[in-house]
């Protein structure tokens, strides 16, 4: 607990992360910091905070990241499903890839989420040295770029985000479970994709052109 209040995998309640920002901000001299917008990121459990806290204060996240969760209900909350996602599990982490896959399925058809399915290939539940970080640096740079206004300046207060459609940009068809193994899945524009409504998010050409490549190799040694 602290001051009374009890926490939840790091994320309940949010202003506890917001205090820590605000006391980091005065002791650092950088007074961008109580009002910077935030990336959230998770392993395993620890999806909890990167989808939990977002879904609190979703005006405040860029995007988030689900690295080898522990089961898709960690993502399955309806106030994330407007913010960009990228759900990552390992292709040979037995203990934790379950659903994760058919949850982001689900959430892609029925929600219209602004989410993304990768399963790395010969991976498990750890990350598969740096290799395993150049997707999720991608994924990052990309939405950064998407969703930060260039004039955005967290010194005069909040940063108001812009908001991505499902339509502006690509999807990707998912991991085919019964073949196994690092695969090249077609991509293409929301409008010219031909297959399944459950296809994964991508946020642009350049982001589909990683997620490809990583999907196939594991790997992505020009991610930025």
């Amino acid at each position: 607990g602290l001051g009374g209040e009890t926490t939840k995998r790091g994320f309940s309640p949010s202003r506890i992360l917001f205090d820590s920002l605000e006391d980091l901000a005065r002791q650092s001299n950088r007074p961008e910091l109580v009002n910077a917008p935030i990336f959230t990121f998770g392993h395993s459990n620890g999806t909890g905070f990167a989808a939990g806290f977002t879904s609190q204060e979703p005006d405040r996240v860029i995007g988030w990241i689900a690295f080898k969760s522990a089961n898709g209900s960690q993502f399955s909350l309806p106030p994330i499903y407007s913010v960009p996602g990228l759900v990552i599990s390992g292709e040979r982490d037995k203990s934790y890839f379950n659903n994760q896959l058919d949850t982001v399925k689900k959430l892609r058809q029925g929600h219209d989420a602004l989410m993304g399915m990768i399963v790395e290939p010969g991976a498990g539940h750890g990350p598969n040295r740096d290799k395993s970080y150049t997707i999720c640096m991608a994924f990052m740079r990309t939405i950064f770029r998407l969703r930060v206004p260039v004039e955005a300046d967290p010194r005069n207060g909040p940063v108001t985000l812009t908001g991505l459609r499902s339509d502006s940009g690509w999807r990707g068809r998912n991991w085919d479970s019964t073949s196994g193994g690092g695969q090249r899945l077609p991509t293409a524009p929301h409008d010219q994709f031909e297959g399944e409504t459950s296809a994964s998010w991508l946020p642009n050409a350049d982001f589909a052109r990683c997620w490809q490549e990583f999907s196939e190799t594991g790997d992505l040694p020009v991610w930025w």
